[in-house]
């Protein structure tokens, strides 16, 4: 059923009942909005909601990764921009993000583990994301590629591992 309103005509469940559009673009828009907010749980239930409808919608994956890094679950995170990637390997902002997921991890784990493996598998990430035209790839590769160099002078030193000093924010 129509509604004439002021010349146009609008369906008459929009004037009394749900107006919006519940698909996966929307509510990811919504968990959005939460993320920017700082309230990461919250947008984590909607960008969940979303990816119910439409599982391998990439902007919710993504934001959810986003999401799960800034309440410190690195390796969940990895694990949304692994699904983007498996279906989306040029993925140049995945590829970003989980870099910067890795770096964080690797950047919580204890200071026997080697100070080359921290930054192998996040490197990698890096120049995957540059390699398919991330435009901040390049200078976060320069800056950890001089971390790793200076973690590698650093074996055998009782001096912290300086992996412990990056923390890295993925792109939204």
């Amino acid at each position: 059923m129509w509604i004439a309103t002021s010349g146009s005509k609008m369906p008459a469940n929009g004037m009394f009942g749900r107006n919006r559009d519940d698909g996966a673009s929307s509510i990811t828009q919504r968990g959005l909005t939460l993320l920017n907010d700082a309230k990461q749980r919250d947008a984590i239930v909607l960008f969940d909601r979303a990816l119910a409808l439409e599982p391998d919608y990439v902007p919710a994956l993504i934001a959810k990764g986003n999401a799960l890094v800034a309440i410190d679950r690195q390796a969940d995170a990895i694990a949304c921009y692994d699904r983007v990637l498996a279906r989306s390997p040029a993925d140049g902002k995945a590829h970003f993000n989980r870099g910067c997921a890795l770096v964080n991890l690797y950047r919580m784990l204890s200071p026997a583990a080697p100070p080359e493996a921290p930054f192998e598998e996040a490197i990698a990430a890096f120049e995957s994301a540059e390699r398919y035209g991330h435009p901040k790839a390049g200078a976060v590769l320069t800056v950890l590629r001089q971390f790793a160099e200076l973690a590698a002078m650093n074996t055998g030193s009782s001096a912290e591992s300086p992996n412990r000093a990056i923390v890295l924010v993925p792109d939204s």
